[in-house]
């Protein structure tokens, strides 16, 4: 059924589906079990895993339950100087799952872990979809760690790095590409990086990868790819050197404009400078949050705002607001039993879905950073963009509580939502900002919401790519 009405806002959008559908818009948060050299932080022993975290309410992290003790650490005391059990490092793909890199003990199998996080009643749940293994740990004194994943190839491949790599596993090499349609791995070798790699980060077209340095190098370094594997990279190519304080980097991520952020150990227990952006063309090095304590064992960029996230090694999460300041959303809490933050993982909650049909220009949706901010609940000032350089004729917007089991043909457009709550209105423009305040309405969390746009150009009909908003 259509119907067409005037005026656009949540309220009168069809949200009568408000069950979530996935983890979109939630900081999800990967820990480990830590070992014995955490007693002085007050985390032994305590329980690892997927945790939830809202980006903007603080509050406690939300358990994901069902995970296998190999990601856990459930039940356990590490008995180790360094590292722990459980889950090391987290990506996500892009149809919303996520690979979660265990960190293993001694004697036991190391692996690259496909998780499924799903909305179950009031709580959440991780399903192990497939697991892909690395290697044997060798009994040695620490664990071995799949420290840092970057998906690459529209999710057909994962880049992967290694803290305490061995000879046995994948010939000591600390990098890996991981092919997740047959599971085989490619290692990565680097001559001279001995045993311990932390962190990466890999460039929007896919054909550069920043890592950090050897131990104690404090170098931030760049490869190429040649041809369609990275297991043929260049050498690695020194980008900058960092402040002598910094003793080791933990994390690394690019922000929206191609920029490094990258989170370091600081000086003697993560005194500052420890979290610093980097140009990586010029090698401009800026200090982020200075004077700020805390060692930066994760780093996360939003895409929906270019917002960064830091997550601190023995506490908790935060972000970086706009006047600089850190804000606080999780404090650690032994008495609720995470771990160590050790990677963050963000599916957006604002994504473009399928394809354009029709036109001779171009029709998107600008979400990377989003001029309207976030879907959040009460955002009064919450709009769409949606860019083109074309001067159609008519245009119109589509809302819907689900998106079409397969595409749907009507007299020359191509409809991607769910036609039984669709919503239509009139559009004006371009430009096409269409305002949608949300209005402060604890029900609507959770909520999901598809648009899509239709026009009539000079090239006539078109209709443009679906865009899904989780309402947070």
């Amino acid at each position: 059924m259509l119907r067409l009405a005037v005026a656009a806002s949540i309220a009168v959008a069809p949200l009568a589906a408000l069950a979530a559908q996935g983890s979109e818009g939630y900081l999800v948060v990967a820990c480990f079990n830590p070992g014995v050299w955490a007693q002085s932080l007050g985390v032994w022993g305590q329980e690892g895993g997927l945790f939830l975290v809202h980006p903007r309410n603080p509050g406690l992290p939300i358990r994901v339950a069902g995970l296998p003790s190999a990601l856990t650490g459930r039940g356990l005391l590490p008995p180790y100087a360094d590292g722990g059990i459980g889950s090391d490092s987290i990506a996500a793909l892009p149809d919303g799952t996520f690979l979660v890199g265990q960190s293993a003990a001694p004697g036991s199998q190391v692996s690259i872990y496909h998780v499924q996080i799903s909305r179950v009643g009031s709580g959440w749940t991780g399903t192990v979809l497939r697991t892909f293994p690395i290697g044997q740990v060798p009994s040695v004194p620490l664990p071995m760690a799949v420290s840092d994943i970057e998906v690459i190839d529209g999710g057909q491949r994962a880049l992967f790095s290694l803290f305490n790599a061995q000879p046995s596993v994948l010939g000591g090499a600390v990098l890996g590409e991981l092919d997740l349609a047959t599971g085989v791995v490619c290692p990565m070798p680097l001559s001279g990086w001995g045993q311990f790699q932390q962190a990466m980060a890999v460039s929007v077209d896919g054909q550069t990868l920043y890592l950090d340095g050897p131990a104690s190098n404090r170098g931030i370094y760049r490869m190429t790819r040649i041809g369609g594997s990275w297991c043929s990279a260049g050498a690695p190519q020194l980008v900058v050197v960092l402040p002598p304080s910094v003793r080791f980097t933990m994390s690394m991520d690019l922000d929206l404009q191609g920029r490094l952020i990258v989170g370091t150990g600081g000086g003697n227990a993560g005194t500052p400078p420890n979290l610093f952006q980097i140009d990586p063309v010029s090698g401009f090095v800026t200090v982020l949050l200075p004077g700020v304590q805390g060692v930066r064992n994760a780093v996360l960029v939003e895409e929906n705002t270019g917002t960064v996230f830091t997550g601190v090694l023995g506490g908790g999460a935060g972000y970086i607001d706009t006047q600089g300041s850190e804000v606080a959303l999780t404090a650690r809490d032994a008495q609720n039993g995470w771990g160590i933050y050790a990677g963050f993982a963000m599916v957006p909650a604002m994504q473009s879905f399928d394809a354009q049909r029709g036109g001779g220009a171009p029709y998107g949706w600008l979400t990377a950073p989003n001029p309207g901010g976030l879907p959040l609940v009460g955002n009064a000032g919450f709009s769409l963009t949606l860019q083109t350089p074309a001067n159609p004729n008519l245009s119109l917007i589509a809302y819907s509580t689900g998106k079409a089991l397969s595409p749907i043909p009507i007299v020359g457009f191509t409809l991607l939502l769910d036609p039984q709550s669709l919503v239509l209105h009139a559009l004006s423009g371009p430009p096409f900002t269409v305002q949608l305040p949300i209005p402060p309405a604890a029900y609507l969390a959770g909520a999901s919401l598809y648009v899509q746009t239709f026009h009539i150009d000079g090239s006539g009909p078109v209709s443009s790519p679906g865009l899904s908003i989780r309402i947070l």
